[in-house]
């Protein structure tokens, strides 16, 4: 007889667990030759040598214990998995697409309106401009040996926090230092008390309605407006348009109305000519030359430099009026 052919060999419990250790198996090899069968406390040793402590699946024990499949796999723990945090995120309180978008609208009778294609983003001070939401912490796991396994913290980011904005007292939200032109370059958001054009104030720019300054480094062409809060600067000249201004109004080169230009300014208007023009100011009105049109000034019309000429329409002040040439010969009448 074969002495190793007959050889007893014992029931055989393996015990294997994942590369991570969050899944622990075991399987069964059968006894040989009359061998013995593992018994309950040989199981749960068995367990316990390799080092299985945590998540282990009670029920499935308790089923091997009594019943089993020799070579099976048995799933007897599972670990728990770490869930991982949340990072921090900014929530604008604006619509960006609105902020980048010039298309200009559509009219109810199908027309396209190039005049209000809005392109200035007003905001006040104060005004809530972004909202952070913070990082949230995630929740460690633990593997089948019953090591914790850490979880990934959110990570945190910063307000968006640029020149003239400030954080509230949470320092979760970023708010408008004053009133002006809301500006985003997907990194800072920042406040602009002056909203500069860079050429001419035409179709490409349409009607500005702003609440800080405004300056044209171009002409102000027919028919487009100008509304600021703060004052309007014009560096080239302007056509039959309307400005008004809380503050100043200065026209480098002069005004051209056509008849139906108006500038309206809470303090004093200053333009090198007037012409065929209505203006109303708060407080001066300085020129070198106002022709055909209607000047009102709360305080002063001032045409006494350059050719100092006040010819045709009407000129009134409250305190003065002064000008080197009142009138013409061959003119229209002259009112003051």
């Amino acid at each position: 007889m074969d002495n190793k052919s007959s050889l007893q060999i014992d029931e055989k419990i393996v015990i294997e667990s994942s590369k991570d250790r969050m899944l622990a198996v075991a399987y069964f090899e059968p006894p040989k030759n009359g061998g013995s069968s593992l018994t309950s406390e040989q199981i749960h040793e068995a367990i316990r040598k390799a080092g299985i402590k945590y998540g282990i699946k009670d029920e499935t024990v308790n089923q091997i214990i009594y019943s089993r499949q020799y070579h099976y796999k048995y799933v007897i723990a599972s670990g728990e998995k770490p869930i991982d945090g949340e990072d921090a995120r900014i929530e604008l309180q604006f619509d960006k697409d609105k902020l980048y978008s010039n298309k200009p609208k559509e009219k109810e009778d199908g027309t396209v309106d190039f005049k209000n294609l809005d392109m200035v983003y007003n905001v006040r001070q104060s005004d809530l401009l972004a909202v952070k939401i913070p990082a949230k912490d995630g929740v460690d796991g633990r593997n089948v040996l019953g090591q914790v396994v850490k979880a990934k913290k959110g990570k945190d980011v910063r307000l968006p926090q640029g020149k003239n904005t400030h954080a509230s007292n949470t320092g979760l939200e970023l708010l408008a230092s004053i009133d002006g032109q809301l500006e985003y370059d997907e990194y800072n958001i920042f406040i602009s008390p002056v909203y500069t054009v860079k050429g001419n104030l035409d179709a490409s720019v349409g009607n500005i309605d702003f609440l800080g300054s405004v300056v044209v480094n171009g002409n102000v062409l027919s028919g487009f407006t100008i509304k600021a809060q703060g004052n309007v600067e014009v560096r080239g000249s302007v056509e039959d348009a309307v400005i008004i201004a809380e503050g100043n109004i200065v026209l480098a080169y002069g005004i051209q109305g056509m008849g139906n230009a108006r500038l309206e300014a809470g303090g004093d208007i200053i333009a090198k000519f007037v012409q065929n023009s209505t203006l109303q100011a708060g407080g001066e009105v300085i020129a070198e030359a106002i022709i055909h049109s209607k000047v009102q000034a709360g305080n002063a019309i001032k045409v006494d430099m350059g050719k100092g000429s006040i010819v045709g329409g009407e000129a009134a002040a409250v305190n003065l009026i002064s000008a080197k040439t009142i009138g013409s010969v061959m003119g229209a009448p002259t009112s003051i």
